[in-house]
């Protein structure tokens, strides 16, 4: 009787205990730790929010398991604290799947916060996966962030995505870094806020816009933002419905001032099956842009369309054409360049070589100021040329400078203009006399005592054999005096 009583108790104690661990926190799902890398304990944490609410400053959120649906996260993951500054989210092999927008917020309106990702996935399906906040810095590092487990490329490629949803959003004043991360998803990276610093390298961007710098439908311009891609692959995807509306770019500018983009050692491509898909597409729906700087050097710029009218570089507006420029160095140019249809502006491409590298400068100018405006650049740039001691001798419509292009020939059409270049000749020094091995240099005064003896020296010794020999002289007529006397 008393072994049955023993076991029964044995079994409802074993029963609490299950049911505490199942009922209590997610210690299986996350573990908190400090910036030592040592575990925090956290027995009062019931949900995601309170484990967040304990990581000290400079910790980290570490992932157990894979966090999916409404029962893990029944809110947007919040990584913002008023005490902490720096944090990091490590994946740890794991991914976080939510439906939420944003599926995880980095700061607030009035939190600052610097977190790091890396190490996993994270999957949404509603407008941002993941949101930054104005002032606040991310970085991401091996991570996958994907719209839908779209990796595989088929829902971007053949399933219009109908959500505007972004892999990260930029708000303003923010720092992004992004180290070997995938991104699928409508909008790749947003840069949509003003004084941003956005640094990717070796990463694989996808979306109807892999890189999508703009204000915004009906925003304000924004200003000053700096981007920077190296050994990185964009790809935009265009798989929606005939129409002129949907027409859109793999790296899309708009309601930009001042923004300087450089595309290093990188590939910028597109697929698309009904609508144009520029490579470099300034928007037309959107404020136009002024005193953009597009630099892409070592890179290729491939554009794979041939049935819809896409095109590398696409100013879309007059206004645009005016106030921006792209410049490519050492880059090849693939496909179609400019867009058939220019009703307004005419597309130039300037090309020369600098440094051993191939020069491409590519200017739209307005169709009624095409003759003042190239004429004008390419004084400019001819100053420019000889700063750099590079001598312009001369402008070609060819590669080979055979058939030369004269300004006053009016210019109707994209055409490109082949500059020829001579490095400036540097005025020979004439060489200067250099003392042998044998011959020591020597200094000036006492070289020239060697060579040339001093004038008092000179007067010395003949002075000295004058008197001797008076003294002689006068010695020997004293002595044949005497002589003849006798």
């Amino acid at each position: 009787m008393k072994k049955f009583i023993c076991a029964l108790s044995f079994a409802f104690l074993l029963m609490v205990g299950v049911t505490n661990v199942n009922a209590g926190a997610l210690d299986d799902t996350l573990k908190v730790l400090g910036a030592d890398g040592k575990e925090v304990t956290c027995e009062s944490c019931l949900n995601v929010s309170q484990y967040v609410a304990a990581i000290p400053d400079g910790g980290t959120l570490q992932l157990q398991k894979d966090i999916t649906g409404a029962d893990d996260l029944t809110d947007s993951l919040r990584l913002d604290s008023t005490t902490v500054k720096n944090m990091t989210l490590d994946l740890n092999g794991h991914k976080i799947s939510s439906t939420k927008d944003p599926v995880i917020i980095i700061g607030s309106a009035t939190t600052k916060v610097n977190v790091t990702i890396e190490g996993g996935k994270i999957i949404g399906a509603a407008e941002d996966i993941i949101k930054v906040n104005n002032g606040s810095n991310l970085t991401v590092n091996d991570t996958k962030i994907l719209y839908q487990d779209a990796e595989d490329e088929k829902t971007l490629l053949t399933t219009p995505v109908e959500t505007y949803t972004s892999g990260i959003h930029v708000g303003d004043g923010s720092t992004i870094t992004l180290n070997s991360t995938t991104i699928y998803a409508k909008y790749g990276v947003w840069v949509n806020g003003s004084n941003s610093t956005v640094t990717i390298e070796d990463s694989d961007i996808h979306g109807y816009s892999a890189l999508d710098i703009t204000c915004g439908t009906g925003q304000s311009a924004k200003t000053g933002n700096t981007v920077t891609v190296t050994n990185s692959t964009l790809t935009g995807h265009n798989p929606y419905a005939k129409n002129a509306s949907n027409n859109y770019g793999t790296v899309v500018i708009g309601g930009q001032e001042d923004l300087e983009l450089t595309i290093t050692g990188s590939t910028v491509t597109n697929t698309t099956t009904n609508n144009s898909e520029d490579l470099i597409y300034f928007g037309n729906a959107y404020e136009n842009s002024k005193g953009v700087d597009v630099a892409i050097t070592d890179s290729t710029l491939n554009n794979t369309d041939s049935a819809n009218g896409s095109a590398v570089f696409n100013y879309n507006t007059k206004e645009n054409a005016s106030a921006n420029t792209v410049v490519t160095t050492g880059t090849k140019v693939e496909g179609t360049e400019y867009p058939a249809d220019n009703t307004d502006v005419v597309y130039v491409s300037v090309i020369y070589t600098l440094d051993g590298k191939t020069v491409e400068e590519t200017k739209a100018f307005e169709k009624d100021k095409v003759q003042t405006g190239l004429e004008t650049y390419l004084e400019e740039l001819s100053a420019t040329l000889k700063e750099q001691k590079v001598n312009v001798d001369g402008y070609y419509t060819d590669a080979d400078y055979k058939t030369e292009f004269k300004l006053e020939n009016e210019v109707t059409g994209s055409v490109k203009v082949y500059v020829k270049t001579s490095k400036v000749e540097e005025p020979k020094e004439e060489p200067k006399d250099e003392p042998t091995k044998d011959e020591p240099v020597k200094d000036n005064d006492k070289a020239d005592e060697e060579t040339n003896p001093q004038t008092s020296d000179n007067i010395i010794s003949v002075v000295a054999i004058g008197v001797v020999s008076l003294i002689v002289v006068a010695g020997c007529g004293l002595y044949f005096k005497k002589y003849f006397n006798n």
